[in-house]
């Protein structure tokens, strides 16, 4: 584990003599704990990297159509107050909530949904692999109206609602000021 993280035996034995034989320095009592940090983020973009490090950072900083809650884990409306799946399992229907909010005051609105599922789906990293082996294009994602996003996949796929919670919204507002020539904001 700790060669892995670029830490050798030597090292962490060092650092591990070197707290102890500072312990009486800093502390009254003998130490209780080890603390270490831990530098796994290499990239932050929710749609280009999708693993167990980069989903800690977007779980706390991106919300998503649904999500997933509890211990064992189920899925739950999040972003989307309600949803329902049509009889053929191909047209999957997403209600927003009302009245939330990107940190610069613009409303997350089914816009910025289907901009955010293009975006992911564009840029063809990690998180979009899913979504390509399911054949889901952005022309099958269509803002029905503010608060009402359409995803209409060519068939039914068994595993869509429990790969909706991988897709964060970001805000279309930021990610367009910061796009030089068509990157969808990535080298930003």
């Amino acid at each position: 584990l700790l060669k892995g993280m670029g830490l050798g035996t030597a090292t962490f034995a060092g650092l591990a003599h070197l707290v102890q034989e500072s312990a009486g320095v800093w502390a009254a009592a003998p130490p209780t704990r080890f603390v270490y940090a831990w530098t796994a983020f290499d990239l932050l973009d929710p749609h280009v990297k999708y693993d167990g490090n980069a989903y800690f950072f977007t779980l706390n900083m991106y919300d998503n159509l649904l999500r997933y809650r509890d211990n064992p884990p189920h899925i739950v409306p999040w972003l989307a107050e309600r949803y329902e799946v049509a009889q053929d399992g191909r047209t999957w229907t997403f209600h927003l909530r009302h009245g939330v909010r990107f940190h610069d005051g613009n409303e997350v609105n089914a816009a910025a949904v289907r901009f955010s599922f293009e975006r992911l789906l564009m840029l063809g990293k990690g998180p979009a692999g899913i979504f390509k082996r399911m054949g889901l294009t952005p022309e099958m994602i269509r803002a029905v109206d503010s608060h009402t996003v359409e995803i209409q996949l060519a068939q039914p796929y068994g595993p869509f609602e429990a790969a909706i919670p991988i897709v964060s919204i970001v805000n279309p507002a930021v990610i367009k000021a910061h796009e030089t020539n068509g990157d969808w904001a990535e080298a930003w």
